[in-house]
C-alpha cells in the first residue's frame, strides 16, 4: 500500500449496521486502492445505543465533525483528500453532515436519501400516514402494539418499526414516526459543497425515489448513478453486488481526488 499522505475514507453505517460490516462493504476495497479506512457509529447505532444509551440525532456533523478533526491530526492523512461514505440510512446522514462539514473533499451515499421521514410515512401506509399528521398519538400507538403483536404483519413494517423504536429511544411508534420527520434535507442541502455521488438501486423497497430527489436538489454536485437488475445491483444498497459498487463508486472517487492539486 501506498505511505505518506493518503487520501481518506470515513465509512459510515445507517439505521441498524454495525461498523464492522463496513469493511467488508467498501472498507477492503478502498484500502486495495491505497485510500485510508475509518469506520464509526454514532447515536442511534449499535454500540453507541447500547453502551452510551444515545438515540439518533438529526445533526449528523455532530458525529462526523469531530472524526474529521481526528484524522487532521494524523500523519498518515491528506488533509485535502477526505470523503464521506454513508450506507443505507447513511445516505441520509453523510449529505446532512456534509451540509454543514466543509472539510470534506467528497460524499458517496449508498444509496442517496433526500427525506428520510417521507419514506417512513410511506412504509406505514396512507390510512396511519394520516394519523401521524393530525397527530394522533394514541391511534398511531394502538396500531403500533398491533403490528409488533402480529406475527403475520409484514417483516419489513414490524421488523421496521421495532428498530426504529429502539433507536430513535422510544417506545411509542407515535413519537418514533414523529422524530423522523425531522430528518430531511429541505432547507440544508443547498449548504452542500462538496460532490455527491448517488446511487439508486432499482428495486430499492425501503427509499424508492429519494436518491432522485437528492440528485435533483443537488444539482451540479451531484453524480447520479443507477444500479440495474440487469447488472443484479437492483437491491437495497447493492446487497450482492459489492464489487460492482465499489467499482463505479470508487473510480468517481479517485477521479475527484485526481483533480485537487
Amino acid at each position: 500500500l501506498a505511505t505518506g499522505k493518503r487520501p481518506t475514507m470515513i465509512l459510515g453505517q445507517g439505521y441498524d449496521g454495525a461498523m464492522e460490516d463496513l469493511y467488508h462493504v467498501m472498507g477492503k476495497a478502498a484500502l486495495e486502492r491505497g485510500i485510508n479506512v475509518i469506520v464509526y457509529e454514532g447515536p442511534g447505532q449499535p454500540t453507541v445505543r447500547r453502551y452510551q444509551d444515545l438515540g439518533f440525532i438529526p445533526e449528523w456533523e455532530r458525529v462526523v465533525s469531530p472524526i474529521v478533526s481526528y484524522l487532521l491530526t494524523r500523519e498518515d492523512v491528506d488533509a485535502s483528500k477526505i470523503a464521506l461514505m454513508g450506507y443505507s440510512f447513511g445516505g441520509f446522514l453523510a449529505p446532512r453532515a456534509a451540509a454543514f462539514e466543509h472539510r470534506l473533499a467528497s460524499v458517496i451515499a449508498i444509496d442517496g436519501i433526500y427525506d428520510f421521514g417521507e419514506s417512513i410515512l410511506s412504509q406505514f401506509g396512507e390510512g396511519p400516514a394520516d394519523l401521524i399528521r393530525a397527530g394522533n398519538k394514541e391511534a398511531v400507538d394502538e396500531l403500533g402494539k398491533q403490528i409488533q403483536a402480529t406475527a403475520d404483519a409484514p417483516t419489513t413494517v414490524r421488523w421496521g418499526l421495532n428498530q426504529g423504536e429502539w433507536t430513535f429511544k422510544t417506545q411509542s411508534a407515535y413519537e418514533y414516526a414523529f422524530q423522523t420527520q425531522k430528518y430531511t434535507l429541505e432547507g440544508v442541502v443547498d449548504k452542500i459543497r462538496a460532490p455527491v455521488f448517488i446511487g439508486e438501486a432499482e428495486s430499492d423497497i425501503f427509499f424508492a425515489g429519494q436518491a432522485t430527489k437528492l440528485a435533483d436538489e443537488l444539482g451540479t454536485l451531484a453524480t447520479y448513478h443507477l444500479f440495474s437488475n440487469l447488472n443484479g445491483a437492483g437491491e437495497h444498497c447493492q446487497i450482492g453486488a459489492s464489487v460492482l459498487v465499489n467499482q463505479v463508486s470508487l473510480d468517481w472517487l479517485e477521479d475527484v481526488f485526481a483533480e485537487i492539486q
